[in-house]
Protein backbone atom coordinates (compact mmCIF):
# COMPACT_ATOMS: atom_id res chain seq x y z
CA UNK A 1 0.00 0.00 0.00
CA UNK A 2 1.29 3.47 -0.89
CA UNK A 3 0.12 6.96 0.04
CA UNK A 4 0.11 9.75 -2.58
CA UNK A 5 -0.26 13.27 -1.24
CA UNK A 6 -3.05 15.15 -3.00
CA UNK A 7 -3.40 18.28 -0.88
CA UNK A 8 -2.00 19.81 2.30
CA UNK A 9 -3.54 22.73 4.15
CA UNK A 10 -1.96 24.40 7.19
CA UNK A 11 -3.54 27.20 9.23
CA UNK A 12 -1.55 28.81 12.05
CA UNK A 13 -2.73 31.50 14.47
CA UNK A 14 -5.80 32.19 12.42
CA UNK A 15 -8.90 34.15 13.20
CA UNK A 16 -12.07 33.72 11.23
CA UNK A 17 -11.19 30.55 9.25
CA UNK A 18 -14.11 28.30 10.08
CA UNK A 19 -14.19 26.10 6.97
CA UNK A 20 -11.49 24.12 5.16
CA UNK A 21 -12.22 22.63 1.76
CA UNK A 22 -10.20 19.60 0.75
CA UNK A 23 -10.49 18.23 -2.75
CA UNK A 24 -12.64 20.09 -5.28
CA UNK A 25 -10.22 21.34 -7.94
CA UNK A 26 -7.39 19.38 -6.25
CA UNK A 27 -9.35 16.10 -6.35
CA UNK A 28 -7.63 13.17 -8.06
CA UNK A 29 -10.27 10.60 -9.03
CA UNK A 30 -7.76 7.83 -9.78
CA UNK A 31 -8.00 6.40 -6.24
CA UNK A 32 -10.57 4.05 -4.72
CA UNK A 33 -9.69 4.97 -1.12
CA UNK A 34 -8.47 8.24 0.41
CA UNK A 35 -6.89 9.01 3.77
CA UNK A 36 -7.31 12.34 5.52
CA UNK A 37 -5.01 13.11 8.45
CA UNK A 38 -5.81 16.10 10.64
CA UNK A 39 -3.07 17.12 13.07
CA UNK A 40 -2.50 19.88 15.57
CA UNK A 41 -6.20 20.73 15.55
CA UNK A 42 -7.02 23.54 17.97
CA UNK A 43 -10.09 25.78 17.88
CA UNK A 44 -10.07 29.43 18.90
CA UNK A 45 -12.97 28.76 21.28
CA UNK A 46 -13.04 25.98 23.89
CA UNK A 47 -16.13 23.82 23.73
CA UNK A 48 -16.22 23.81 19.93
CA UNK A 49 -17.33 20.82 17.86
CA UNK A 50 -15.79 19.59 14.60
CA UNK A 51 -17.88 18.55 11.60
CA UNK A 52 -17.48 17.23 8.07
CA UNK A 53 -19.63 17.34 4.94
CA UNK A 54 -19.04 15.72 1.56
CA UNK A 55 -18.66 17.86 -1.58
CA UNK A 56 -19.82 17.42 -5.15
CA UNK A 57 -19.65 19.78 -8.11
CA UNK A 58 -17.96 22.51 -6.07
CA UNK A 59 -20.63 22.59 -3.33
CA UNK A 60 -20.97 21.22 0.17
CA UNK A 61 -23.85 18.77 0.67
CA UNK A 62 -25.95 20.00 3.59
CA UNK A 63 -29.08 17.91 3.08
CA UNK A 64 -30.26 15.79 6.03
CA UNK A 65 -28.94 12.53 4.55
CA UNK A 66 -25.92 11.70 6.73
CA UNK A 67 -25.98 8.64 9.01
CA UNK A 68 -23.41 7.97 11.75
CA UNK A 69 -22.49 5.39 14.38
CA UNK A 70 -19.55 5.68 16.77
CA UNK A 71 -18.10 4.84 20.16
CA UNK A 72 -16.82 7.46 22.57
CA UNK A 73 -14.02 6.51 24.95
CA UNK A 74 -13.47 8.75 27.95
CA UNK A 75 -10.84 8.83 30.71
CA UNK A 76 -13.30 10.36 33.18
CA UNK A 77 -16.53 8.48 32.41
CA UNK A 78 -17.95 5.29 30.94
CA UNK A 79 -17.59 4.53 27.26
CA UNK A 80 -20.71 5.24 25.22
CA UNK A 81 -22.20 4.41 21.87
CA UNK A 82 -23.69 7.09 19.65
CA UNK A 83 -25.67 7.24 16.46
CA UNK A 84 -27.40 9.79 14.32
CA UNK A 85 -29.68 9.53 11.31
CA UNK A 86 -30.83 12.12 8.81
CA UNK A 87 -28.28 14.69 9.99
CA UNK A 88 -27.09 17.62 7.86
CA UNK A 89 -23.41 16.92 8.73
CA UNK A 90 -21.22 14.36 10.47
CA UNK A 91 -20.14 15.45 13.94
CA UNK A 92 -16.58 14.12 14.25
CA UNK A 93 -16.24 15.51 17.76
CA UNK A 94 -19.84 15.49 18.94
CA UNK A 95 -18.74 16.50 22.40
CA UNK A 96 -16.77 19.69 22.70
CA UNK A 97 -12.99 19.59 22.64
CA UNK A 98 -10.71 21.98 24.48
CA UNK A 99 -7.65 24.02 23.66
CA UNK A 100 -5.19 21.10 23.56
CA UNK A 101 -4.20 19.98 20.05
CA UNK A 102 -6.23 17.04 18.76
CA UNK A 103 -5.70 14.48 15.98
CA UNK A 104 -8.06 12.59 13.70
CA UNK A 105 -7.65 10.12 10.84
CA UNK A 106 -10.40 9.50 8.31
CA UNK A 107 -10.69 7.06 5.42
CA UNK A 108 -12.97 7.95 2.51
CA UNK A 109 -14.50 5.16 0.42
CA UNK A 110 -16.52 5.12 -2.85
CA UNK A 111 -16.17 8.87 -3.38
CA UNK A 112 -15.71 8.47 -7.14
CA UNK A 113 -18.62 6.08 -7.63
CA UNK A 114 -21.91 7.41 -8.96
CA UNK A 115 -23.61 4.08 -8.16
CA UNK A 116 -22.62 3.56 -4.49
CA UNK A 117 -22.94 5.36 -1.18
CA UNK A 118 -19.85 7.31 -0.10
CA UNK A 119 -18.55 6.20 3.31
CA UNK A 120 -16.06 7.44 5.89
CA UNK A 121 -14.47 5.76 8.87
CA UNK A 122 -12.57 7.72 11.49
CA UNK A 123 -10.69 7.62 14.76
CA UNK A 124 -9.62 10.52 16.93
CA UNK A 125 -7.86 11.50 20.14
CA UNK A 126 -8.46 14.79 21.93
CA UNK A 127 -8.66 16.52 25.29
CA UNK A 128 -11.89 18.21 26.29
CA UNK A 129 -12.07 21.59 28.02
CA UNK A 130 -12.18 19.91 31.47
CA UNK A 131 -8.80 18.27 30.76
CA UNK A 132 -9.92 14.65 30.38
CA UNK A 133 -8.73 12.58 27.45
CA UNK A 134 -11.22 11.28 24.90
CA UNK A 135 -11.14 9.05 21.87
CA UNK A 136 -13.74 8.37 19.27
CA UNK A 137 -14.06 5.96 16.39
CA UNK A 138 -16.89 5.34 14.01
CA UNK A 139 -18.27 5.55 10.54
CA UNK A 140 -20.75 7.43 8.46
CA UNK A 141 -22.34 7.40 5.04
CA UNK A 142 -24.26 9.87 2.93
CA UNK A 143 -27.60 8.43 1.83
CA UNK A 144 -27.25 9.82 -1.71
CA UNK A 145 -25.95 7.70 -4.57
CA UNK A 146 -23.60 10.07 -6.40
CA UNK A 147 -19.89 10.73 -6.79
CA UNK A 148 -18.10 13.17 -4.48
CA UNK A 149 -14.92 15.17 -4.97
CA UNK A 150 -13.94 16.46 -1.56
CA UNK A 151 -14.93 17.33 1.98
CA UNK A 152 -15.58 20.41 4.11
CA UNK A 153 -14.08 20.43 7.61
CA UNK A 154 -15.64 23.07 9.87
CA UNK A 155 -16.15 24.07 13.50
CA UNK A 156 -19.39 24.85 15.25
CA UNK A 157 -18.01 28.22 16.40
CA UNK A 158 -17.96 31.17 14.03
CA UNK A 159 -14.37 32.14 14.91
CA UNK A 160 -12.99 28.82 13.65
CA UNK A 161 -9.53 27.33 13.99
CA UNK A 162 -6.52 28.62 15.88
CA UNK A 163 -4.42 26.05 14.06
CA UNK A 164 -4.92 22.91 11.99
CA UNK A 165 -2.97 20.80 9.53
CA UNK A 166 -4.86 18.63 7.03
CA UNK A 167 -3.26 16.22 4.57
CA UNK A 168 -5.36 14.40 1.98
CA UNK A 169 -3.82 11.26 0.44
CA UNK A 170 -4.88 8.79 -2.22
CA UNK A 171 -4.16 5.14 -1.40
CA UNK A 172 -3.01 2.56 -3.96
Amino acid sequence: MSLYKIQETVILNSSGVNNIILGDSNWDDSFDVYKLDIFDLEPLTDGTGLNIRFRTGGSSISSADYHLADENMQSDASFSLGSSSNADKVGLFGMSFGSQPSVITLYLFNFNSSSSYSLISYDSAFTVASGSTRGRYGGSHLDLVQSHNGVDIFTTASDGFKRIKCILYGIK
